[in-house]
């Protein structure tokens, strides 16, 4: 990765399991440590701080829309719905 503009270094202290993982995942990957802490930082400083604990669509999205139930309309008709909630 190359920088246009000044970088600077940021000292952190990290747990050992913690820099393994981190170790790890660069090997890996094939990126340097590094790269790894300074990619978790954006994603990390680029997440709106929510006022509660994430919502269920933010903890489990990857999981919406991967079952197919064979029922095209099952969310608009509403004769899929009888009796539900009761």
């Amino acid at each position: 990765m190359s920088y246009l503009g000044a970088v600077t270094n940021l000292t952190v202290k990290i747990s050992p399991e913690l820099k393994a993982s981190v170790e790890e995942r660069a090997r890996l990957t094939g990126q340097s440590v590094s790269a790894i802490v300074r990619e978790a930082l954006q994603k990390s400083v680029r997440r709106p701080k929510s006022a509660g604990s994430p919502s269920l669509l933010e903890r489990a999205g990857d999981l919406c829309g991967c079952f197919d139930s064979g029922i095209a309309d099952l969310a608009s008709n509403p004769s899929h719905l009888e009796g539900f909630g009761k």
